[in-house]
């Protein structure tokens, strides 16, 4: 049992290779101007947004002096002296290296 397929024409190679370049080009054009367009608008409107509702709101000054001055308070230093690096290696003279 034989199986034949049918010739195709080099015309309609032609025809189904354009439709498929055609349909490439177009998505990969439709996928860039989704990621590049369309969201960098809904991006930005998202942004003005956000803006309109941080602009309701009063900052607390005497909240804020409070948690600043509750941070210098933790991050200064309570040892005033220099901290010398107990792990430091001192270099041995040679003469010293030979000696021992």
């Amino acid at each position: 049992m034989k199986i034949s397929l049918p010739k195709i024409s080099p015309i309609s190679i032609t025809r189904i290779s354009v439709l498929g370049l055609s349909l490439a080009i177009t998505t990969v054009i439709g996928l860039f101007l989704y990621f590049d367009f369309y969201k960098t608008i809904i991006y930005a409107q998202d942004v003005v947004i956000l803006k309109q509702d941080v602009l309701v709101d009063d900052i607390d000054i005497e909240k804020f002096n409070s948690v600043y001055k509750t941070h210098q308070y933790k991050i200064k230093s309570v040892i005033s002296s220099t901290v010398y690096d107990p792990f430091e290696t001192v270099e041995i003279a040679e003469e010293e290296k030979v000696q021992e």
